[in-house]
């Protein structure tokens, strides 16, 4: 008897709750029949011009019959800057029929980048999720890195070598990273979706273009999306800064909505940061409405421990100048698996033992509901 039969035959009790009764197979692939698409990335039209501190407008075109996935596209001149891509963006606004719906900040998908992406293989940088078209023009110039700056493992300056490099930074709303949430432009027949854009006081790149991917239905599917109501659970990010102190520090939280993750990050600089003074003693402890919500932490267990069970990225490579408290058992996924609604906390507040050493962020990733019905669309809960 060969081994694998050996194998096979070797079948006892404990083998009922494994494969009794089986309800799948791993040699008969089974798939599902999905209903009939395409897609096509079209550029936007921007409004205003982009300079230092400028603040310019994109209208979504209606091109398609839902809008996905959108990206900003730069030239960077043959210069070394640091996290390029995100120095120059202090912010990107979402709009709906003139109701912002999200604001999220450069710093935020740096940080979201930190936490989400594996640290090898870049084609740009450590730090940023950008993609270049450039190949070794664009290269991390480690003889000048700041190993121990704002919200990296290395926070790396981007060296540029060849004039004319394009980047494309990929914005992070909640329908730009799930297709199951793509935004229906088809049945916001009276509300006009639009991009704002506000740059930073120092814009190092030029030859700015928007991007943004359609989604085509056929005729049946897109005879139901204009017709009837939607309600989609959406993510926002909401933003709180933090003013530098090197004594002991504590933050009154100002968020609201079911909240999945807090997140705190140093602030970006051309020097070696550490936000936290007392470094590896510092301690953080959260309190809700007065009570402990866990009993004072080091740092490193919000920038190792909690990255390395709820996120993607490696929790041993993001510095500790980044921190992570999650509610959540996977906050990275759209589905709900665990909030604490800040709503309904009276007062919430997060202490840092040494203070913040720089100035930076406290983020909070919360859920809400938008409504899309007769032609318009908006938020079922405000702030």
């Amino acid at each position: 008897m060969g081994g694998g039969l050996m194998q096979l035959v070797a079948y006892g009790a404990q083998d009922i709750y494994l494969t009794g009764n089986p309800q799948i197979t791993f040699f008969k692939v089974v798939y599902r029949r999905h209903t009939n698409f395409s897609m096509e990335a079209i550029e936007q039209t921007i409004n205003g011009t982009v300079a230092n501190n400028a603040r310019v407008t994109v209208t979504v075109s209606r091109n398609g019959d839902l809008v996905g996935r959108c990206y900003l596209q730069s030239t960077c001149a043959s210069t070394q800057v640091l996290n390029s891509a995100v120095t120059n963006l202090s912010s990107v606004e979402l709009e709906i029929g003139g109701q912002r719906i999200d604001k999220q900040s450069g710093h935020w998908m740096e940080v979201w980048a930190e936490l989400t992406e594996n640290k090898t293989g870049r084609a740009v940088g450590t730090n940023f999720q950008t993609m270049s078209g450039y190949g070794a023009a664009v290269a991390n110039n480690t003889a000048n890195a700041a190993t121990d700056a704002a919200v990296g493992s290395q926070c790396a300056f981007i060296l540029v070598d060849q004039a004319s490099a394009i980047q494309w930074t990929p914005l992070q709303f909640w329908f730009c990273r799930n297709p199951g949430l793509a935004l229906p432009l088809i049945a916001l027949q009276y509300h006009e979706v639009k991009l704002i854009f506000n740059f930073a006081s120092a814009v190092t790149h030029d030859g700015h273009k928007v991007w943004c991917e359609y989604i085509y239905l056929d005729t049946d599917e897109r005879r139901r999306f204009a017709q009837v109501s939607h309600e989609y659970l959406i993510e926002q990010v909401q933003e709180q800064s933090v003013s530098a102190s090197t004594s002991q520090q504590s933050e009154d939280l100002n968020f609201n909505h079911p909240v999945k993750e807090l997140v705190w990050a140093g602030g970006f600089s051309s020097g070696a940061l550490t936000p936290f003074a007392g470094a590896q003693s510092e301690t953080v402890l959260l309190k809700l409405n007065g009570h402990d919500r866990f009993s004072a932490r080091e740092a490193r267990y919000f920038s190792k421990v909690q990255v390395y069970q709820h996120h993607s990225a490696e929790g041993g490579f993001v510095d500790m100048s980044l921190g992570v408290y999650s509610f959540a058992l996977k906050p990275e996924e759209h589905q709900p698996s665990g909030t604490c609604n800040f709503s309904r906390i009276d007062n919430a507040q997060l202490t840092f033992s040494s203070g913040f050493e720089t100035a930076g962020s406290i983020y909070a990733v919360n859920y809400n509901v938008l409504r899309i019905m007769s032609g318009m669309g908006g938020l079922a809960y405000s702030n």
